[in-house]
């Protein structure tokens, strides 16, 4: 496996924002709530602030989803990341989202995965090396994060080698308003 140059590759692994269940509305076009989209716009505002801009956006087309980053994408001012709408991210497991990453991520240095519960978690746990990620982190990962949660997990390897159990998991986030 060849080692990136240029150091360190990230990979946010972030749950959508608080969704509603309205009556009579399919899972997949469930809205954002009020608080969902602040909290979307907060998480665009710590992307900037953290500077974790992403280069590739990978965004499950539920309208939850396709929401949270449509709010967090206008913090970003003129950065322009992108996008890759996915049909299996739409409650995709650890694998297929992996899968997805392994194939999208080509040379970012930065990848974002906007989708859902549970698989995201998982693929956190799963890509984490507890040897050389940051205990605490880890351990407020927990089985589920929640919604407009952020894991920050970095790696050297290219995305196409991406391993399970090989990258540092550095930081476990909510953003808030």
């Amino acid at each position: 496996m060849a080692e990136v140059r240029r150091g360190s590759r990230r990979l946010l692994v972030v749950r959508h924002a608080k969704a509603g269940y309205p009556d009579g509305v399919a899972d997949v076009d469930r809205p954002l709530t009020e608080r969902g989209e602040h909290d979307a716009e907060a998480l665009g505002s710590w992307l900037v602030r953290e500077r974790f801009v992403p280069d590739v956006v990978l965004v499950s087309p539920a309208e939850r989803t396709a929401r949270t980053w449509a709010l967090a994408s206008q913090a970003l001012g003129d950065a322009r990341p992108e996008v890759h709408v996915d049909r299996r991210l739409y409650n995709g497991d650890a694998d297929t989202v992996l899968e997805l990453v392994r194939e999208t991520g080509g040379d970012a240095h930065t990848v974002a995965v906007v989708g859902h519960e549970p698989g995201l978690s998982t693929l956190a746990r799963t890509l984490a090396d507890p040897a050389t990620s940051d205990p605490e982190e880890i351990a407020g990962l927990g089985d589920r994060f929640p919604t407009a949660g952020v894991v920050v997990l970095r790696t050297r390897l290219p995305w196409s080698d991406t391993p399970l159990g090989g990258l540092v998991l550095s930081r476990v986030v909510v953003p808030r308003p």
